[in-house]
């Protein structure tokens, strides 16, 4: 009712999404009911997924590794979706 657009329920959290103009009346909703936050934060979520496989993946998860050892970089947002099965072989 605070302005929540989904919920999702995750193996032992829940996940609830809403615009970011609606973040704090959905949190402040979300703590006046009694439940205890692990993390609430604004984030990118992309709208559209791009599909990633073969070599072009191991040069993805490569740039995004360097990127995150970059002492500039603070966050980080992609929209590539690499298979599960791929991402374990190459990690």
């Amino acid at each position: 009712d605070a302005g929540a657009d989904d919920i999702k329920s995750e193996e032992d959290a829940f996940e609830v999404l809403c615009e970011p103009d609606k973040f704090e009346a959905v949190k402040s909703a979300v703590t006046a009911s009694g439940i205890e936050l692990d993390l609430a934060e604004v984030s990118f979520i992309p709208k559209n997924l791009v599909a990633i496989e073969g070599r072009d993946a191991e040069k993805v998860l490569d740039l995004i590794e360097d990127l995150e050892d970059h002492d500039d970089v603070q966050n980080l947002h992609s929209n590539f979706d690499i298979p599960d099965e791929l991402l374990d072989t190459l990690e």
